[in-house]
């Protein structure tokens, strides 16, 4: 009876600890809302971490590749070196930009990050869901690839465990 009790604890002990985490996947109440192909991209302007200012509005005429993420996130984790090698092999087209947005990250976090696996793609950070919250509700990563006409050709997300194969062919379908 002992040993029962004890699992039980254990088992309880450890949904709790699960449930604590910060999830990638259920961390809000109520459905989540994300832009979905054919929707226009929003209007919106991020400082990047070399300190350019990216603006959807000068994006007219490119392929814009528009990441959400947090370094917390292991589901971000495993896709960001995807989506590093989505950048490289598309950063040799013109007309292609790629853009790295944090969800409630501060840069020295992700800056060290991105130092210590070789990242290179651009990125800023953000102390809230202000740029986020024009795209969805929940639930990151999230990549979204938009056409030459700010019109959201195909989104990623954790629930489509995605390859760099699957952003670079999306890209070329939105050239």
């Amino acid at each position: 009876m002992k040993q029962m009790v004890k699992i039980a604890v254990s088992v309880v002990v450890a949904v709790l600890a699960v449930m604590a985490l910060p999830g990638c996947v259920t961390e809000d109440d109520g459905p989540v809302r994300s832009l979905a192909p054919g929707d226009m991209m929003p209007e919106f302007s991020v400082a990047l971490s070399g300190g350019r200012v990216w603006d959807s509005r000068e994006m007219s005429g490119k392929v814009c590749v528009i990441v959400f993420f947090s370094t917390g996130c292991a589901d971000c984790r495993r896709e960001l070196p995807e989506l590093q090698k989505a950048y490289d092999a598309c950063m040799e087209r013109q007309g292609v930009e790629f853009v790295c947005i944090a969800r409630e990250q501060q840069e020295v976090e992700i800056g060290r990050y991105w130092s210590e696996h070789g990242l290179t793609m651009p990125y800023a950070p953000q102390s809230d869901r202000a740029v986020y919250s024009l795209f969805a509700s929940a639930v990151i990563p999230r990549v979204y690839v938009v056409n030459r006409e700010s019109v959201i050709a195909a989104v990623f997300s954790d629930a489509d465990t995605f390859s760099a194969m699957d952003i670079i062919a999306a890209v070329e379908s939105a050239s």
